[in-house]
């Protein structure tokens, strides 16, 4: 389950910081548009092929696939995002490395 942000006054440093892992979540939501950037770059591979190989017209690809190739990308990561977040299993990966090092200063599980 997703936690709600909240802010909080920080003792330490007598500064404003953000939930940890309202923080982590969002930034590992953010983190989920690699699928988008991975599918875009199959859908362009795609595009390529049809060009190329199969001989396609850009007006013809333009026409009756373009909608798609835009829309298939943004929808893979968005799906991917929302059930990760669902399942709680969304975690900033580099960070979570790092958390072994530093216990309760970056994001990770407890």
């Amino acid at each position: 389950m997703a936690h709600a942000t909240r802010c909080t006054r920080s003792m330490e440093s007598k500064g404003w910081y953000w939930d940890r892992d309202a923080t982590c979540t969002t930034q590992a939501f953010f983190g989920q548009a690699v699928v988008g950037t991975v599918t875009y770059n199959a859908v362009l591979a795609g595009q390529y092929f049809m060009i190329v190989n199969l001989k396609m017209s850009e007006r013809t690809i333009a026409k009756k696939y373009e909608k798609v190739m835009h829309i298939l990308p943004f929808l893979m990561w968005i799906v991917t995002a929302i059930i990760g977040i669902s399942f709680d299993a969304l975690d900033s990966g580099i960070l979570q490395l790092l958390d072994y090092t530093r216990p309760n200063q970056l994001c990770g599980r407890r």
